[in-house]
């Protein structure tokens, strides 16, 4: 009699270890088993979700944004360089320069000798130059047939961009704020580019 009741203790010990690796099963399938080392071992609430799960679907949206985000950097970048690349027919940057007082040939000029010290006037002289040319063009009728209103405000935005990236830069790496000056440059003569094919066209 004693055997056969320690038959059935064994019996029910055996069945209750397999009621265990059953729910640890089910855990395991449908996410859960996260009970016993994030939420503690007596949680048993189905709609709680686990710790793991909820990590991965606020990291997910946010690695997204972040890649579009670069996604989208990079080709305002190349699409502003195409934009300044595009010249027109003729260069018309030089006479605009030297009929209106601007500094930017010489900027572009001196910008590779420049000592790190001599950044910031050359910065300044191309600020200058850069609102002098925004003067003239919003006095000066625009060729609707061959300018486009959005590439402008592009260039603009690529030109604040390109101050807010030497700014940030000029007391960290002075190859990152010249580099930054010499885009800089090539936008301003890209404006003087524009406003020189209005002039020679009235």
């Amino acid at each position: 009699m004693e055997k056969s009741l320690g038959i059935s203790r064994q019996k029910k010990r055996l069945m209750t270890v397999k009621f265990a690796i059953g729910i640890l099963r089910r855990r395991v399938y449908d996410g859960s088993l996260t009970d016993v080392g994030w939420r503690g071992a007596g949680s048993e609430d189905p709609n709680e979700m686990p710790l793991a799960n909820h990590g991965f679907e606020l990291a997910a949206p946010i690695a997204i944004a972040l890649g579009s985000a670069a996604l989208f950097v990079y080709w305002f970048r190349y699409t502003c360089l195409l934009l300044l690349t595009a010249k027109t027919p003729r260069d018309h940057g030089q006479r605009v320069a030297a009929s209106n007082g601007l500094s930017f040939p010489e900027v572009g000029s001196f910008l590779p000798e420049a000592e790190p010290s001599e950044l910031d006037l050359l910065s300044e002289a191309l600020d200058r130059d850069y609102a002098v040319l925004l003067y003239l063009l919003k006095h000066t009728p625009p060729r609707p047939d061959r300018e486009s209103t959005l590439e402008r405000r592009m260039l603009r935005v690529y030109y604040r961009m390109l101050r807010i990236r030497y700014l940030l830069s000029r007391g960290l790496s002075d190859q990152s704020a010249r580099s930054a000056l010499v885009q800089m440059c090539s936008v301003v003569a890209g404006f003087a580019d524009i406003f020189g094919a209005r002039v020679a066209e009235t």
